[in-house]
Protein backbone atom coordinates (compact mmCIF):
# COMPACT_ATOMS: atom_id res chain seq x y z
CA UNK A 1 0.00 0.00 0.00
CA UNK A 2 1.19 3.65 -0.99
CA UNK A 3 1.00 6.28 1.81
CA UNK A 4 -0.04 9.78 0.34
CA UNK A 5 0.93 12.82 2.37
CA UNK A 6 -1.57 15.25 2.57
CA UNK A 7 -0.50 18.74 2.57
CA UNK A 8 -0.84 21.34 5.61
CA UNK A 9 0.35 23.97 3.87
CA UNK A 10 0.63 26.11 0.74
CA UNK A 11 3.46 24.55 -2.18
CA UNK A 12 6.47 26.50 -0.89
CA UNK A 13 5.19 26.13 3.10
CA UNK A 14 3.31 29.56 3.33
CA UNK A 15 1.17 31.88 1.76
CA UNK A 16 0.00 31.12 -2.05
CA UNK A 17 -0.99 33.86 -4.75
CA UNK A 18 -2.53 33.07 -7.91
CA UNK A 19 -2.33 36.13 -10.27
CA UNK A 20 -5.52 34.90 -12.62
CA UNK A 21 -7.89 32.61 -12.18
CA UNK A 22 -9.50 31.24 -15.43
CA UNK A 23 -10.40 27.98 -16.32
CA UNK A 24 -6.73 25.87 -15.96
CA UNK A 25 -5.70 28.06 -12.82
CA UNK A 26 -9.33 27.51 -11.22
CA UNK A 27 -9.07 23.93 -11.43
CA UNK A 28 -5.41 23.39 -10.28
CA UNK A 29 -6.92 25.50 -7.26
CA UNK A 30 -9.51 23.48 -6.54
CA UNK A 31 -7.57 20.46 -6.69
CA UNK A 32 -5.37 21.73 -4.30
CA UNK A 33 -7.96 22.50 -2.02
CA UNK A 34 -8.64 18.90 -2.52
CA UNK A 35 -5.93 17.58 -1.26
CA UNK A 36 -6.22 19.84 1.57
CA UNK A 37 -3.72 23.07 1.07
CA UNK A 38 -5.86 25.59 3.85
CA UNK A 39 -7.99 27.97 2.02
CA UNK A 40 -6.71 30.56 4.43
CA UNK A 41 -3.33 30.16 2.70
CA UNK A 42 -4.24 31.12 -0.80
CA UNK A 43 -5.38 34.71 -2.26
CA UNK A 44 -6.23 34.70 -5.49
CA UNK A 45 -5.56 38.24 -7.47
CA UNK A 46 -7.95 39.50 -10.50
CA UNK A 47 -8.45 42.52 -12.08
CA UNK A 48 -12.57 41.71 -11.91
CA UNK A 49 -14.94 39.32 -9.95
CA UNK A 50 -13.91 35.84 -9.35
CA UNK A 51 -15.95 32.83 -8.26
CA UNK A 52 -14.05 31.29 -6.09
CA UNK A 53 -14.22 28.37 -3.53
CA UNK A 54 -15.02 29.35 -0.43
CA UNK A 55 -12.38 30.44 2.45
CA UNK A 56 -10.33 31.55 -0.90
CA UNK A 57 -9.41 35.47 -0.24
CA UNK A 58 -9.86 37.62 -3.56
CA UNK A 59 -8.50 40.88 -4.06
CA UNK A 60 -8.53 42.82 -7.02
CA UNK A 61 -4.84 44.16 -6.66
CA UNK A 62 -1.85 42.71 -4.61
CA UNK A 63 -1.81 43.02 -1.13
CA UNK A 64 0.49 45.83 0.13
CA UNK A 65 4.19 44.82 2.01
CA UNK A 66 3.27 41.19 2.12
CA UNK A 67 5.23 38.41 0.42
CA UNK A 68 3.64 35.08 -0.80
CA UNK A 69 6.01 31.84 -0.48
CA UNK A 70 4.49 30.44 -3.75
CA UNK A 71 3.41 33.11 -6.50
CA UNK A 72 1.48 31.21 -9.33
CA UNK A 73 1.04 32.94 -12.57
CA UNK A 74 -2.29 31.88 -14.16
CA UNK A 75 -3.34 35.10 -16.30
CA UNK A 76 -2.88 35.55 -20.10
CA UNK A 77 0.90 35.46 -21.01
CA UNK A 78 0.90 38.92 -22.97
CA UNK A 79 0.11 40.00 -19.14
CA UNK A 80 3.52 39.30 -17.96
CA UNK A 81 5.38 42.82 -18.20
CA UNK A 82 2.40 44.43 -16.61
CA UNK A 83 2.24 41.88 -13.69
CA UNK A 84 5.72 41.78 -13.48
CA UNK A 85 5.66 45.72 -12.97
CA UNK A 86 3.25 45.49 -10.30
CA UNK A 87 5.54 43.15 -8.05
CA UNK A 88 7.90 45.99 -7.52
CA UNK A 89 11.00 43.58 -6.31
CA UNK A 90 8.60 41.19 -4.36
CA UNK A 91 10.41 38.15 -4.38
CA UNK A 92 8.77 34.75 -3.77
CA UNK A 93 10.56 31.57 -3.02
CA UNK A 94 8.85 29.85 -5.42
CA UNK A 95 7.09 30.97 -8.92
CA UNK A 96 4.86 28.79 -10.55
CA UNK A 97 3.68 29.58 -14.35
CA UNK A 98 0.75 28.31 -16.43
CA UNK A 99 1.65 30.67 -18.93
CA UNK A 100 1.84 29.28 -22.32
CA UNK A 101 4.60 30.08 -24.90
CA UNK A 102 6.49 32.08 -21.76
CA UNK A 103 9.52 29.85 -20.85
CA UNK A 104 11.85 29.36 -17.46
CA UNK A 105 14.41 31.86 -19.00
CA UNK A 106 11.90 34.92 -19.22
CA UNK A 107 9.73 34.22 -16.12
CA UNK A 108 12.82 34.01 -14.45
CA UNK A 109 14.02 37.73 -15.65
CA UNK A 110 10.72 38.87 -15.38
CA UNK A 111 10.22 38.22 -11.72
CA UNK A 112 13.37 37.12 -9.56
CA UNK A 113 12.06 34.01 -7.32
CA UNK A 114 14.42 31.21 -5.27
CA UNK A 115 13.11 28.53 -7.83
CA UNK A 116 11.10 28.87 -11.28
CA UNK A 117 8.80 25.84 -12.27
CA UNK A 118 6.87 26.30 -15.45
CA UNK A 119 4.25 23.91 -15.78
CA UNK A 120 1.44 22.88 -18.20
CA UNK A 121 -1.07 20.81 -16.66
CA UNK A 122 -4.05 19.23 -18.53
Amino acid sequence: MTAVATPTTAIGGGPLWMIGCGNMGGAMLRRWIAAGIPREQITVITRGPATLPSGVRHLNALPPGAVPATLVLAMKPQQLADVAASLDGLVPGLLVSILAGVDCATLAHAIPAGAVVRAMPN
